[in-house]
């Protein structure tokens, strides 16, 4: 395993408070204990008209679980969570995980007009026709590297001495300014943050996916799924790294802001931010705010 990882427990020091982020990977060996869905909820079909007229029986209903009510138990248990072709939860989760071609036509009328007669739609999207434009089309073409896809917690996969693919970090806006700053301080990449209108299960691991497919060092920001929101925390966001961007970050966080103080009347920085989020933190910040702008500005006549 690369050396940098050595830092990992710093680094998640000086993000704090923070969560240990999911790592994602590939594997044809279920880990023991793991959790995950049993079976899924899919209808596979492209004309509706087969469900609205009864050819096409809807099935497994009750089996219908989204992924994050499984992942946010990884998060606080350290159980990790797995999923394959046959117990994926959603159709949604299917497709975003690899194990699926593509999304079926009932999930594009599905997340924008609806069904008549079986549901009125989530009216995310205007249009089947755009679901299958922005939501699904530029994620087709992506193959499974393993039989199961597994998410664990980041400090268990290092004692493990496994590589994933992406790393997930679930942040709050002050985290995530600061992981993505890191990101810039650590990269070189020009097309370093991507982010997309997406399911949740998409924004963590199918648009990483396709960038890695593609060559990019992208990270991407996310969470903006109203559906998969309820599991969050109220100001939580997503950050997911491609593993090779995470080394890099792991290896000059050192070197970056993180480990600059803030200088006397000098500007606010993520020293301030990080270190004072106690009781009075708000107060604290504030005035080292104002002390700075007296300080640059005095008080003109």
């Amino acid at each position: 395993m690369n050396s940098a990882v050595s830092n990992y427990a710093e680094l998640i020091e000086m993000l704090g408070p923070c969560k240990h982020p999911l790592a994602a990977y590939y594997t044809d060996t279920r880990p023991e204990k793991a959790i995950g869905p049993k079976g899924g909820f899919c209808i596979e079909c492209d004309d509706i008209s087969e469900i609205t007229s009864g050819k096409v029986k809807v099935v497994d209903a009750d089996k219908h679980k989204c992924a994050f009510s499984f992942l946010v138990r990884t998060l606080k248990n350290g159980m990790p969570s797995a999923f394959d072709a046959e117990n994926f939860g959603c159709a949604g989760c299917k497709f975003a995980f690899g194990f699926s071609e593509r999304l079926c036509g009932f999930n594009h009328h599905y997340l924008s007009t609806g069904v008549p007669g079986f549901n009125k739609g989530e009216r995310y999207i205007k249009r089947p026709e755009d679901a299958v434009r922005f939501f699904s089309k530029p994620l087709e073409g992506r193959v499974p590297k393993g039989k199961y896809l597994v998410f664990d917690r980041m400090d268990n996969v290092i004692d493990k001495n496994i590589e994933p693919d992406v790393v997930v970090f679930f942040v709050n806006p002050e985290v995530l300014a600061g992981l993505v700053t890191l990101a810039r301080f650590s990269s070189d990449s020009e097309n370093l943050l991507e982010t997309h209108f997406a399911a949740g299960c998409a924004s963590i691991f199918a648009w990483p996916m396709m960038n890695i497919q593609k060559g990019r060092e992208s990270a991407e920001i996310g969470f903006y799924d109203l559906t998969g929101r309820p599991f969050l925390e109220p100001k939580e966001m997503t950050f997911t790294a491609p593993y090779p961007l995470f080394l890099k970050m792991l290896a000059s966080f050192k070197e970056s802001f993180m480990t600059v103080e803030p200088e006397k009347n000098g500007p606010p920085n993520w020293w301030s931010i990080a270190k004072k989020r106690s009781k009075g933190a708000k107060t604290s910040l504030m005035m080292q705010v104002m002390t700075f702008i007296k300080g640059k500005f005095g008080n003109k006549k």
